[in-house]
């Protein structure tokens, strides 16, 4: 029914410890995630201040950077079957776990191609994507334990 999707990181696609589910539909995973849970608070103080006082928030900082993340990988998907010089044989995610180094993290955007991995970083923020955002990128890239071939940026 395509309500649901399962998806794994690049680096762990047999790890189903590592699996995340996503409701695709944007308007059924806003309403679970906002409206569902706050009926009460919705029917008490009416939905506008419920939106200010518990919602706005999180929908900034946290509902619309995943949403323009999904943007951004149905764009690169979108391109990719458009025909690029190396077709995108895979798109998703990357988390790594470095015990010695007590490093983790998640990438949000990685590809890969007959050539290796290609990084995207995606930032949905006011400012503009500078040189130390990028070296910044980089360096966090470089400490995953996939190496990057290429970097791309997606940026608001």
């Amino acid at each position: 029914m395509e309500v649901l999707e399962k998806e794994f990181p690049i680096n762990a696609m047999t790890d189903k410890k590592k699996a995340n589910y996503r409701v695709l539909d944007s308007l059924a995973a806003f309403y679970y995630r906002y409206i569902s849970r706050g009926l009460v608070q919705i029917y008490t103080m009416g939905a506008e201040t419920c939106f200010k006082e518990y919602i706005l928030e999180d929908f900034e900082s946290q509902y619309i950077p995943k949403m323009y993340e999904r943007v951004c990988k149905q764009f690169s998907r979108i391109k990719n079957k458009e025909g690029m010089n190396s077709p995108l044989e895979i798109i998703g995610k990357c988390y790594y776990d470095l015990q010695k180094e007590k490093k983790n993290g998640e990438l949000d955007i990685i590809a890969q191609d007959k050539n290796g991995y290609i990084f995207f970083e995606m930032k949905y923020a006011k400012e503009k994507i500078t040189d130390t955002i990028i070296m910044k990128e980089i360096e966090q890239v470089e400490a995953s334990p996939l190496d990057a071939y290429k970097y791309g940026f997606f940026s608001k």
